[in-house]
């Protein structure tokens, strides 16, 4: 799933906060700082996903089991694919078969385009159209130190829920264009929060909005809720990197609503990582 002007940044951000007030620059710096060093750390990696959405009208529930590849190739570029092996229990393809792994082990000025034809075939999969910002990684692909002076970044309290070195961070786009296009030409403006444990300077959990706003026409004002992406993050030990462990999802639609629940599992280095 190639997102425009993003890519499907694989990146994860974290920050070393200090104590109880922190300014803004503080926070923007040291989470470009990490961002850098993690897409070093994570790009060239392969992982399996469990996607289970569910409609209402009509109802209706799917799961897919997919291989999940996120690729640094060629140059710096990032870049997010999806190729489904399982529906709904039936396998589609054999899932030893890991295409997208074999196009990338083995690189050529094709492998992008041949990537990118796998991941809309999986697209099409889907109980319902939902677009391309189902990414786990996308909050962090917005942050990236390119893109920091498009954001405010707000630093909030701490989440004791979560835990007592739990520090929130709200983020907000204000600068047009937007990054993200509604329709192709509207801007989309992207806000959230990220959840950060301080001592370890890691990021637990990552919140997306997009697209709230009201709707107006002659005679009615109404609201529409807006797309949720939520992400939490774990470590992956073997690789010894941060990981997205679970995605939930929710995309509000004219008479329905579709919600997901996609987890994440057996992590590894593609080839390609060792000649980048």
């Amino acid at each position: 799933m190639r997102l425009p002007v993003l890519c499907g940044s694989a990146v994860l951000v974290a920050c070393t906060l200090q104590a109880q007030q922190v300014s803004a620059p503080d926070v923007r710096e040291a989470l470009s700082a990490y961002i850098d060093r993690f897409v070093d750390e994570y790009t060239n990696v392969v992982a399996e996903e469990q996607y289970t959405q569910e409609a209402d009208r009509p109802r209706g529930k799917r799961t897919l089991r997919s291989h999940f590849v996120v690729v640094c190739f060629p140059g710096s570029q990032i870049y997010v694919f999806r190729d489904v092996f399982d529906v709904d229990g039936k396998r589609t393809r054999d899932p030893e078969d890991e295409r997208l792994r074999k196009l990338f082990d083995q690189p050529t000025c094709l492998s992008l385009a041949q990537a990118q034809e796998v991941s809309d075939a999986t697209s099409s999969s889907y109980i319902r159209e939902i677009g391309t910002v189902n990414n786990p990684l996308l909050v962090m692909s917005l942050l990236q130190r390119a893109n920091r002076h498009r954001f405010v970044l707000l630093p909030g309290g701490r989440e004791k829920k979560l835990g007592p070195t739990i520090r929130t961070v709200g983020f907000k786009e204000v600068v047009t264009p937007t990054m993200l296009r509604w329709g192709g030409n509207m801007d989309l403006p992207a806000e959230g929060k990220l959840w950060v444990d301080e001592p370890a300077g890691r990021i637990v959990k990552t919140e997306l909005k997009l697209g709230e706003r009201e709707i107006r026409n002659l005679s009615t004002v109404a609201w529409r809720p807006p797309t949720v992406i939520t992400v939490t993050f774990g470590r992956d030990e073997e690789l010894g990197i941060d990981v997205p462990v679970e995605m939930r999802d929710k995309y509000p639609m004219d008479q329905d609503e579709v919600r997901g629940v996609a987890t994440y599992s057996r992590f590894r280095r593609l080839r390609l990582s060792q000649s980048r």
